[in-house]
């Protein structure tokens, strides 16, 4: 079946601070100012506790035998100079970062960081440093942890760069949820419509829904050009089919910042969703692909 495509973005500097990332409270007169002070209160306090994991995580980092400080401006061309750490797809990224120098060549510091990965981390990626200096960037991570290693070669030692993160989410508000009494979903799509009675199935999408993470207000990321199908459409409906809400996913690939899950409650717009695999795990569960 023929699909008509949507460019989502040109390369914009999404800034979802301003307008989509915004918390809802900013624009939902019905949020309540004590509500929205409860979710600042326990961002802030997600947001502590990430810093404290990553803090933990470079305190713990095993450095060779011989390693002291280092000065990041001694070395050349700012090779020092920016974190190792990718950019989470969805949540916030708390870090702290160290420097050092070993006394060895860059071959056995690396050998060295590889047996003797961060605890109950895995190592993910290597990669050479950008450009044509000798050096090498180790990531190692698992679930909302992260660890990355910068490695320049300097006569007669190695310059160390240590990036400890970990991954925290805003929270979504609890008057962002779904409202209670949803008994009925219509889905559609371009490619398939489906009215969903049962209740174990409906029950199981509200709950995934209701999972989703807010996209992060005051994160930024750059949007490639995107082309996705036309969304798949959510109708939330009571017994009686009053329309209580409705979303809209990518039809094709995660949901990411870039593409987010519209959502409103009795037609009042809520702060996006990031869908991430939420149309997929649809898709599996009724048996239908949209």
């Amino acid at each position: 079946m023929k699909r008509l495509l949507v460019a989502l973005g040109v390369f914009a500097l999404v800034l979802t601070a301003c307008g989509a990332g915004a918390p809802s409270a900013a624009r939902t007169p019905k949020t309540s100012a004590h509500k929205t002070e409860d979710v600042h209160a326990l961002a802030k306090a997600r947001k502590r506790a990430a810093q404290r994991k990553a803090k933990k995580l470079l305190r713990e980092f095993a450095l060779p035998a011989g390693a002291g400080p280092l000065r990041p401006r001694s070395v050349p061309d700012g090779l020092l100079a920016h974190s190792g750490l990718s950019t989470p797809g969805s949540g916030k990224l708390a870090a702290r970062h160290g420097f050092w120098q070993v006394p060895r060549p860059l071959s056995s510091v690396v050998a060295w960081v590889k047996r003797h990965p961060p605890s109950g981390l895995k190592l993910r990626s290597r990669a050479r440093l950008p450009g044509t200096h000798p050096g090498a960037v180790l990531q190692f991570s698992f679930h909302k942890r992260r660890v990355a290693v910068t490695l320049v070669r300097l006569p007669g030692r190695t310059a160390v760069r240590v990036d400890a993160g970990a991954v925290w989410t805003y929270p979504r508000s609890s008057q962002e949820a779904l409202p209670a009494g949803v008994t009925t979903i219509d889905i559609r799509s371009e490619r398939a419509t489906t009215h969903v009675t049962d209740s174990q199935k409906v029950a199981q999408i509200v709950d995934w829904f209701d999972a989703l993470p807010v996209v992060q207000p005051g994160a930024h990321v750059i949007c490639p050009l995107v082309a996705v199908a036309l969304p798949v459409t959510f109708d939330f409906r009571s017994r009686g089919g009053a329309l209580l809400a409705r979303a809209t996913a990518p039809a094709i690939g995660p949901s990411t910042q870039c593409a987010p899950v519209q959502f409103s409650i009795g037609g009042e717009k809520q702060t996006p969703l990031i869908g991430g695999t939420f149309v997929l795990r649809v898709e599996n569960l009724l048996g239908v692909r949209f």
